[in-house]
């Protein structure tokens, strides 16, 4: 443990000592993180209850942009998670790594970045998750499937695209190449005698926004030729997903998710799921509610899954904010599908009875 606060404590003074060096040769640069946690209380079927504290995706890093010419402006992040609460005492859950980047972009033509980061799939309905990174989060549901495969995710060795803004900036794209460790391994024993090409990807999104009618509207795709996230087999894998939101009255959010999973040979990948979100804001304060449902996959494993969520937000300013949320999961006989905490509760049918979860959290986020 004291390994990993030294290491900790040597991150944060390299970012120090990165600020002051790049500040002088007229680099942007910024510190910035987000330290979240929340109480958690969870009642499950098949499981002992139990009162946990949770550290919800708290990071910090250092990010950076330098204008190398007229047309051309690098770009950098390094943005690290830690567990403030550190359940299992370990490096690999104390310290992780998130969106860490190394970039260019101009006005004109968009954004390339090589490095980690959320695929575009993901990104495509980002401000439809009124509970991210909460114990209601929808990912629990959406962007994966009751076996556990995902076309949800941070992606490693990203080769990714952004394009500028276009239609008087209410219109962007991203496209984002996946090659996995084992694209280029020369140990592989493919029949055809080709480099290993089991385990690449591609995802791409386009989002339009129009705030004048408070209308956005996401396409989210995935592609993936097998052996990378969606699909455990050497067939494969899509992933499409609709996203429409609508601003009305000033005060209320409306959102629709619609996704369809194919995971080729893997049928229990191969799902449609359904999200309905809403929002309503006054003064500083807003009322959430979610509801999340997974469909039978092809497996005909009675693996379905329901969940809906309930929170109060209280927002003190941009860089505090308390909620109180309720969350509750059901599934199948034999749905697996899990609530998204650091605690690892998964729905566990047994004896062909189904299985459910409730949980109850108190939570804050501090943003600097």
């Amino acid at each position: 443990m004291k390994n990993i606060f030294k290491l900790s404590s040597c991150f944060l003074a390299i970012c120090f000592v990165m600020v002051s060096s790049l500040a002088a040769q007229d680099a942007d640069v910024k510190v910035y993180g987000r330290i979240h946690a929340s109480i958690n209380f969870i009642s499950q079927d098949k499981a002992e209850s139990g009162l946990h504290v949770s550290s919800q995706s708290s990071r910090f890093g250092v990010k950076g942009t330098y204008d190398a010419s007229d047309a051309i402006t690098a770009m950098f992040q390094i943005e690290i998670q830690t567990d403030i609460s550190d359940n299992s005492k370990s490096s690999a859950d104390f310290l992780k790594s998130r969106n860490s980047y190394l970039g260019i972009k101009g006005d004109s033509w968009g954004s390339l970045l090589i490095g980690r980061h959320d695929t575009p799939y993901k990104k495509a309905a980002m401000k439809s998750d009124f509970f991210n990174d909460t114990i209601a989060d929808y990912d629990g549901i959406i962007g994966r499937s009751s076996s556990g495969k995902k076309a949800h995710f941070r992606a490693d060795n990203i080769i990714l695209y952004k394009s500028p803004k276009l239609i008087d900036g209410a219109l962007t794209a991203s496209l984002a190449f996946l090659p996995s460790d084992t694209v280029f391994d020369t140990t592989d024993t493919n029949t055809d005698g080709d480099q290993d090409d089991d385990a690449m990807g591609v995802s791409a999104n386009a989002v339009y926004q129009n705030k004048d009618m408070g209308l956005s509207l996401s396409l989210g795709l995935h592609y993936d030729t097998g052996g990378l996230k969606l699909s455990s087999t050497d067939e494969p894998a899509f992933g499409a997903r609709l996203i429409g939101g609508y601003n009305f009255l000033e005060q209320h959010q409306l959102w629709l998710i619609i996704e369809i999973l194919d995971g080729g040979d893997t049928k229990s990948t191969s799902r449609p799921a359904f999200n309905l979100g809403y929002k309503f804001t006054f003064d500083k304060n807003s009322v959430r509610a979610n509801l999340s449902f997974a469909l039978e996959s092809d497996a005909d494993a009675k693996d379905e899954a329901t969940q809906f969520s309930i929170g109060f937000f209280h927002t003190f300013s941009s860089t505090f904010e308390m909620y109180a949320i309720a969350t509750y999961l059901a599934g199948g006989d034999g749905s697996t599908y899990s609530i998204t905490t650091n605690d690892g509760y998964t729905l566990t049918p047994t004896g062909g009875d189904s299985d459910t979860i409730f949980g109850f959290a108190l939570g804050a986020t501090f943003t600097f």
